[in-house]
């Protein structure tokens, strides 16, 4: 099987092998194909119940229950940091960068994929 990736996901498989946890291209892409394979399984194992949140949250806002986007924001600026002490402690992986202190932090996207 050929494949033909894109410049940015062929950027996001040398991350990967720089950063010293795969030693292969197929390595990198075998992970990502697990990890899909088990979001997929989560997805399918729990989209009762993700319906449901979705549908009590809708409900909320339709009863004006809705939080102000300022104040969601400042609450995950807030929890932030414990989710990136966690990532840490878990390792960084290929979609994460580290900071000069060593800390994790997201890779900055190099276009906005909402557009």
């Amino acid at each position: 099987m050929t494949i033909t990736l894109r410049p940015e996901h062929e950027q996001m498989i040398s991350e990967a092998l720089s950063s010293g946890a795969y030693q292969s291209p197929d390595e990198v892409i075998g992970r990502a194909l697990e990890m899909l394979a088990l979001e997929d399984e989560w997805l399918r194992e729990n989209r009762e119940a993700v319906n449901a949140k979705i549908a009590r949250g809708l409900a909320q806002l339709d009863r004006g229950e809705g939080i102000p986007g300022d104040v969601s924001r400042a609450r995950l600026q807030e929890e932030k940091p414990a989710w990136f002490a966690e990532l840490d402690r878990l390792g960084a992986g290929p979609f994460m960068t580290r900071k000069p202190d060593g800390r994790s932090q997201p890779r900055t996207p190099k276009r906005d994929i909402f557009k």
